[in-house]
């Protein structure tokens, strides 16, 4: 009898607290709006610990367990792309990785961007592969696979143009928490660990900026 009681106690209390909210939430214009913006607010604030290794709240936090990396890499490279100034850079190919049961364009191999510096008399092309991570894995980022980067290395050499590996880590892929550029030349293996990623931090946020004659990417 006490049992039954008390779990009665228990569902009236819930339903008198659940009528108590409502009519809050009338009063004081609570939506559903506001309850959107306060989780992302949260996730945003504890998405920064992606960065450490042993937390496994990932982008797919906002966009759900269906987001795929293909999803994610797309939304990167509009990312990038926002970056990559018009008045200093033309966009020569945005290659875009379509492939269907295993069949692909040749052109899938060689990095997404490929773009052509302007400045005054000043020329010069670099190409730009784009990769997001959400978080590290054993404090290290696996920046791509061996036969990847032997890909990047071999269109490098023949065409002798500069490759640079743009990274974004944790938050979300359209706004990660840090943008890493990575020169190709600068990478012995193909996973690296976080404390080699921080000398390739970018400082800002803005724009990209091109020295054609060091071939520095910042």
């Amino acid at each position: 009898m006490v049992s039954k009681a008390l779990k009665f106690g228990m569902i009236l209390l819930r339903a008198t607290l659940m009528a108590v909210y409502h009519i809050l939430a009338a009063i004081f214009g609570w939506d559903k709006k506001d309850v959107s913006q306060r989780q992302r607010n949260t996730q945003r604030q504890y998405g920064k610990q992606n960065l450490h290794p042993g937390h496994d709240l990932t982008d797919a936090n906002r966009h759900g367990s269906q987001a795929d990396s293909k999803t994610k890499g797309d939304r990167f490279e509009g990312y990038i792309i926002k970056k990559v100034n018009q008045e200093y850079f033309k966009i020569r190919e945005w290659r875009s990785d379509k492939y269907i049961d295993g069949r692909y364009a040749e052109s899938n191999m060689l990095p997404d961007l490929e773009l052509e510096y302007i400045h005054k008399s000043a020329k010069s092309l670099l190409a730009i592969e784009c990769k997001y991570r959400s978080s590290l894995i054993g404090g290290a980022v696996e920046i791509a696979k061996p036969y990847q980067l032997d890909n990047y290395r071999r269109y490098s050499d023949e065409r002798g143009v500069p490759v640079f590996i743009a990274l974004g880590l944790g938050g979300y892929a359209d706004d990660p928490d840090e943008e890493f550029i990575i020169p190709l030349e600068n990478i012995g293996s193909n996973i690296i660990s976080y404390e080699e990623l921080r000398r390739f931090r970018r400082r800002s946020r803005g724009d990209l900026f091109y020295d054609c004659h060091s071939q520095e990417l910042r």
